[in-house]
């Protein structure tokens, strides 16, 4: 996200809108930009342990089976690991304005669930 974010600043500065390799390549940062920002959002589940990777006892293929893991919740040092992220693309102007109200709302409920998590302590 940075490195794109970067080269959009310098394609800015350095060439011309109506330059069309600047155009090109401008359009290719943020079309990575919108691939990196929906990859962190759904990874976003795993990082917090969202999911259980179980054993099937009864299969001869030896397959794990993954399962919702919503009964606890989330531990504040996960979310401490997934809130840096979150914080960098939410702070980025390039960002898709869509993609940028998820990772905002995401790291709104984040933060809220740290806190009361936090008070328990």
């Amino acid at each position: 996200m940075l490195i794109n974010s970067t080269r959009l600043r310098v394609l800015k500065l350095s060439r011309p809108d109506s330059d069309d390799f600047a155009y090109e390549q401008r359009l290719d940062c943020l079309s990575h930009m919108k691939t990196v920002v929906n990859d962190l959002a759904s990874s976003v589940p795993f990082c917090l342990q969202r999911f259980k990777v179980t054993d099937t006892p009864n299969s001869s293929s030896h397959q794990n089976l993954i399962t919702p893991n919503t009964n606890e919740d989330v531990k504040p040092y996960m979310a401490g690991l997934t809130i840096w992220p979150l914080t960098i693309a939410s702070s980025l102007g390039d960002v898709d304005v869509k993609q940028k109200m998820w990772v905002g709302s995401d790291l709104a409920r984040l933060g809220r669930k740290i806190m009361i998590t936090s008070a328990d302590y």
